[in-house]
Parts: C-alpha cells; structure tokens; sequence
C-alpha cells in the first residue's frame, strides 16, 4: 500500500518491485498470444503480506470469504470492486490500518 500524505509517501510493510522488460506472446501460438511483443513495466511498491480475513473484516466490517474459520488466512473470494474498495478505505485509514495491524 503507497500512501501520500503531508509526510510524503508511506512504504511501511511494503517491498519494492524493480522495473523490468521482458517479451511477452509468441508468434505461432494460439491468436491471442501473438505478436509477441516487449512488455515494460514500472517499478511499483507491493505489501510484502495478503490481507488476512481479520484485516478484512476490521476495515470493510465483512468477511466475503469462503473458508471463515482461518481468520488469518488471506481473504479470498472477493470482487475487482471490493479490492478497489478496499485499497481506498486503506488509503484514507492508513495510520488506523497500521494501529490495527498492530494489535494483531
């Protein structure tokens, strides 16, 4: 989680992912791999840890997963826009995200 606020950018718990380049496709396979063409992605920052189900459920005050009885398993079974949801709930929370992360 990359925050920004009046203190700059916040990286706590996170890992720096290099840019790279890399050729991605193939030419002769199936016609939605080809061309194969060069790919290049930025460097991004990524939490080095999933989301448990009790983080989950302390921000967004439900637990969508499948498997509930593991409340520190990743959170699984959730929707583009919950994720979406939730990493703008962290953004905005994020001091109170890290105070609960914590108490864990």
């Amino acid at each position: 989680l990359l925050v920004k606020s009046k203190m700059g950018f916040h990286t706590k718990g996170m890992e720096m992912i290099p840019a790279v380049a890399y050729i991605m496709g193939k030419d002769g396979a199936y016609t939605n791999e080809k061309p194969s063409h060069e790919v290049h992605l930025d460097s991004f920052y990524i939490d080095k840890y999933e989301v448990t189900q009790d983080q989950f459920f302390r921000v967004m005050k439900k637990n969508p997963s499948y498997f509930k009885n593991c409340t520190n398993c990743p959170v699984e079974n959730i929707t583009w826009f919950e994720l979406k949801n939730i990493v703008r709930n962290f953004k905005c929370n994020f001091e109170k995200y890290y105070e609960e992360l914590g108490k864990l």
